[in-house]
């Protein structure tokens, strides 16, 4: 008999004790006062040898209002430990008690954390309904001029809501692929289909599920609790009545202390310029903004790479207990786990060379393997072992038999309970039960609320990268100073239009104080590129659209970089030229216009652009080439006809001739073939307009080019 007494802190700090007297493993037969419970039954074949047997999750009481706690505790411990009673009535089938016994520290680890305030069920953690996932002939060819090759061959399947997936195989027999294309991240076609409680997946999957990639992503500045939390409002759903952010706090700090992060909670994630946590902490992390969503499946890929043995089995323990509690269904790729992690697993699906070699329990799959003639030897473990005799290659491994094998017994049992279609709730209907909001859009949140969050985080990163703030101040001070002390008095002494050369000098220091403004914008160009590769992830992953992203983006740069940079520019170069101090601020809005609009030119070229070193190239030549067009140096008076015409793609000649216009009259502005019938406003209008044109440019830069290619 196994008694389990749970044990949590109270309000007031003293330990309240819930004595759960119902023996674990013994089927129940009270009901639960004022509610019904519900179950549903997902029936799939393994093996030729037998039918998996019936399994049900009755997560009623994650989805439910609230009800009584027992000695004053929240109602949550109550209904957690009747779910897994009420589980064993519907026989649910455990490998064995231990695996029930095994959740209840996960149980009390979770009221420890969330235990004082939550009053309400689990399900106000955003936690989706089931969603079971079937795959039929899924298939993935490449096909190029001198290129063809088949990486994943037709496989089918079924996995339940609630399980726990390995997908195995040697490296390059199609694992990410697969993954790919059940999480509808591939970008390239595939064959075969793919259901969502019998309904092909649409434009909300994306909003319902959460994928982690091998790679990690995010800003070195960031906090990880601030990361993580930023997923949590992009993406993971709270009932209005609870919108607060002491439940959100709530779940990020179980998750935190789960994957074992808490301690780190408050550093930051770190890059090559700023200190931070380790490799594995931020594999960690990744994990953690794929779970804090509440998503109904979570496809992982290579969650545990780069983590150490004992990392790698407290984040799939967490995984495994996170699936019985929520009915998530976690698929995993993972590559050669030890053997207490590998035994966690509940499906098990295999490849080699791109096609299936066993997909069924994982209990099972020693069994299958030993009717094969390939029992596990000893000291070795099973996982080891199934790599071992399906990697092509390798001393005693026979893929080609296992494939065949697979083909003759396993696929067609599969193929015949995929035919049996039961229908539920399209996604739409679930995010319509759920009380979601936004059903008709796949995003969670409105595009005013996607802003508002990017525009938050942008202006706290940019505020802490102090050695950026100090380059742009330091950098413009400087070469104002010096363009201050080079033309010197230069307008003081102002003469007529006789006197062309000393006007010649008063129009180098307003070009080179429209050169120098922008220089600014193309030593942003590294930057520009690295968060676009954040920008690209979380984009995929559906916290956000292009439009706030580049809204946020630009105003962020218009109120550090463009206003802060450029009028130190001015400032500390215009009084030392001797222009008249009255002019200072139109001298400064124009030469803050042009900038920006020189700023939209790189952000497009850099959009447009797969590295850094071609980003540069691309926007340092388009600069130049504008540069020199400038009216100045290079006018319809000085240059040949046919390449004249370009001047008027230049910002830097709008913005020049807006000044001079303005400061000097009519006599001069002829000398230079300026408009002066445009007037001042006729330039700043065009470098608006051009700023805009090129937004939109940008935009379907970002929207279609550099995709994530997978």
């Amino acid at each position: 008999m196994t008694i389990a007494t749970i044990e949590i802190k109270g309000t007031n700090g003293e330990d309240v004790y819930v004595d759960m007297t119902e023996e674990i493993g013994v089927p129940q037969s009270t009901e639960r006062e004022g509610h019904e419970s519900s179950a549903s039954v997902y029936a799939s074949s393994n093996s030729q040898e037998r039918q998996r047997k019936n399994s049900s999750h009755s997560i009623n009481a994650l989805t439910h209002g609230p009800s009584e706690g027992w000695n004053g505790t929240p109602h949550l411990a109550v209904e957690l430990y009747r779910t897994l009673m009420r589980s064993r009535e519907q026989d649910y089938v455990y490998e064995d008690d231990k695996d029930t016994a095994d959740i209840l520290p996960f149980i009390k680890e979770f009221l420890e954390v969330t235990g004082r305030d939550i009053r309400k069920s689990a399900g106000d953690l955003g936690m989706f309904p089931l969603m079971e996932l079937k795959f039929k002939e899924l298939g993935f060819r490449v096909t190029a001029r001198e290129y063809d090759q088949t990486i994943l061959h037709p496989i089918s399947g079924a996995f339940a809501p609630g399980s726990l997936v390995a997908i195995m195989g040697p490296s390059g027999c199609g694992k990410s692929t697969l993954l790919d294309i059940l999480s509808q991240k591939k970008t390239l076609p595939y064959t075969g289909e793919i259901t969502v409680n019998g309904h092909s997946p649409d434009k909300y999957f994306n909003r319902m599920t959460s994928y982690v990639p091998q790679a990690d992503y995010g800003s070195g500045l960031d906090k990880v609790s601030e990361s993580a939390m930023f997923a949590s409002k992009m993406k993971a759903y709270y009932k209005a009545d609870q919108a607060n952010a002491a439940l959100r706090q709530q779940h990020l700090d179980f998750l935190l202390k789960v994957l074992g992060l808490s301690h780190i909670a408050n550093s930051f994630i770190g890059d090559g310029q700023t200190r931070g946590i380790s490799g594995g902490q931020r594999r960690r992390l990744t994990l953690l903004k794929g779970l804090i969503t509440g998503p109904g499946i979570a496809f992982l890929d290579e969650p545990t790479s780069g983590l150490s043995s004992t990392d790698s089995e407290t984040c799939v323990r967490a995984l495994k207990n996170l699936a019985k509690l929520t009915g998530t269904t976690f698929i995993v790729v993972i590559h050669q786990p030890k053997s207490t992690v590998f035994e966690m697993f509940d499906h098990l699906l295999l490849l080699s060379q791109g096609k299936a070699v066993y997909n069924g329990l994982r209990s099972e799959a020693q069994d299958y393997f030993t009717k094969l003639g390939y029992p596990v030897q000893q000291y070795t473990t099973p996982a080891d072992h199934f790599l071992d005799i399906i990697t092509p290659g390798q001393v005693g491994a026979n893929p080609e038999f296992f494939i065949e094998q697979y083909a003759k017994y396993i696929n067609p049992t599969i193929l015949n309970n995929l035919d049996v279609v039961a229908k539920g709730d399209t996604l739409k209907q679930s995010l319509v039960k759920i009380g979601h909001g936004r059903e008709r859009s796949k995003f969670p949140l409105s595009r005013w609320h996607q802003y508002c969050l990017l525009q938050k985080r942008e202006f706290r990163l940019f505020f802490r990268n102090a050695d950026e703030i100090l380059t742009i101040l330091a950098n413009n001070l400087v070469m104002g100073l010096l363009l201050g002390l080079v033309y010197q008095d230069v307008y003081s002494a102002k003469l007529d239009a006789v006197n062309s050369a000393r006007f010649s000098y008063q129009f180098a220091y307003i070009f080179f104080v429209l050169i120098v403004a922008s220089l600014t914008a193309l030593n942003s160009v590294p930057a520009m590129l690295t968060s676009r590769v954040i920008f690209q992830n979380e984009r995929a992953e559906g916290y956000y659209d292009v439009l706030p992203y580049m809204i946020s983006k630009f105003l962020t740069t218009f109120v550090t970089c463009a206003i802060t940079g450029t009028l130190v520019l001015v400032m500390s170069s215009y009084w030392l030229a001797g222009f008249p101090a009255s002019q200072v601020m139109f001298v400064f809005a124009i030469v803050l216009v042009e900038y920006i609009c020189v700023e939209s030119i790189v952000s497009f070229t850099s959009s447009c652009a797969t590295s850094i070193a071609m980003a540069n190239s691309l926007a340092g030549a388009v600069i130049s080439i504008l540069s020199l067009f400038n009216g100045w140096s290079a006018n319809s008076l000085s240059t040949p006809t046919y390449v004249v015409w370009i001047q008027y793609l230049s910002p830097f000649y709008y913005g020049f001739q807006a000044i001079v216009v303005h400061l000097y009259d009519e006599t001069v502005t002829k000398q230079y073939a300026l408009h002066s019938d445009w007037g001042v406003w006729g330039g700043i209008v065009i470098m608006l307009a051009m700023t805009i044109f090129y937004r939109y440019l940008q935009f379907w830069a970002l929207k279609y080019c550099n995709q994530l290619e997978r």
